[in-house]
Parts: structure tokens; C-alpha cells; sequence
């Protein structure tokens, strides 16, 4: 009989990973539901980086730091990976700060999420009207956008770089 495709995650996690670091974060879909999403990140045997998402769930109730814990708790140990939890990275809002701790984990904040809201910050409360940020963004909207919309100009990039680096041009 063959495993389900969650029964050989659960075996693949019971055999290769020695240690998993959670990441965490909690998210609004378009129909306004909350979800919290738990992800696995782990070394296997040959070296390889795993971050399988274990689960993504329905958040009815308050989000609070109680119930985050709980719900980040439960999960893993549904899947037997409790005591394998070295970290616990999140985002650092107030509610999820300490939901690794309360499991007994280390909490880590995002770093690419610190630095995404260090960057919104130095563009200021109207990033439309400061200007020198809003030109620099536009001009790379148009340059985008540019090669987006045109197959011809993106084919003469790549001969433009071919000449230019002949051993270090991209594969097409």
C-alpha cells in the first residue's frame, strides 16, 4: 500500500531532520479570513535545504499570543516535531514576539521583514510624493515594465550581454 503524500513527509521529517527552525506568520485572504501558516525548515542528510509547509489554518479566533502559541504548539506536534524546534522566526509583531518561547523555542525576528520595514520607513508616510524616491521608483517601474511587454527588447538585452561577457552570459 502506498503512503500518503503526508505520511512520507512525516517519515522524511522523522528521518532527516535532526533540527527544524519554524517560520511563522499570519496572514488575510482576499475574502478576509485569517490563516496561520507553519513551515519546516531543515538540513537533510545530503546537504540540501527542506522547507516544507506543514500546515495553514483557519484563524476564527482573536489572534493572540495564547492562541498563536497553541496553534503553532499543536502543529508541531502533530507532526512529532516539537522537540526538534531549535527557532521560531517570525515577523516581531506584538502578538507572535513571544510564541516560540512559550513553546520552548528560541523567537527570532525576520530579518528581510526588519529590513522591509526599515526601507518603508526612510520612504516616508507618502511614498507618492517624496520625490527623488517616488522618480527612482518609476523610473524602474517603466524599465520593468519596458522588457515585460516586449519580446524584442528583451531578446536584444541578451545579445547586448552575450557581447559584453561572452563566458558569463545567461542561458536564454
Amino acid at each position: 500500500m502506498k503512503a500518503s503524500m503526508s505520511e512520507q513527509l512525516a517519515g522524511k521529517l522523522d528521518s532527516d531532520a535532526r533540527h527544524i527552525a519554524i517560520t511563522t506568520d499570519i496572514w488575510t485572504s482576499l475574502s478576509n479570513e485569517a490563516y496561520l501558516s507553519f513551515t519546516a525548515s531543515y538540513v537533510d542528510h545530503d546537504w540540501t535545504v527542506k522547507s516544507p509547509v506543514l500546515a495553514t489554518i483557519n484563524l476564527e479566533d482573536r489572534h493572540t499570543q495564547l492562541v498563536i502559541a497553541e496553534n503553532v504548539g499543536k502543529v508541531a506536534q502533530e507532526w512529532n516535531v516539537a522537540m526538534k524546534v531549535i527557532a521560531c522566526v517570525h515577523d516581531g509583531a506584538a502578538n507572535i514576539r513571544d510564541v516560540g518561547d512559550r513553546n520552548n523555542w528560541l523567537d527570532v525576528n525576520c530579518a528581510a521583514h526588519k529590513l522591509q520595514l526599515c526601507i518603508n520607513t526612510s520612504m516616508g508616510p507618502d511614498k507618492v510624493t517624496n520625490h527623488p524616491i517616488a522618480k527612482c521608483i518609476a523610473a524602474a517601474a517603466r524599465l520593468v515594465g519596458h522588457f515585460a511587454h516586449s519580446p524584442m527588447a528583451v531578446g536584444e538585452l541578451f545579445k547586448c550581454q552575450e557581447s559584453m561577457v561572452p563566458d558569463k552570459a545567461p542561458k536564454s
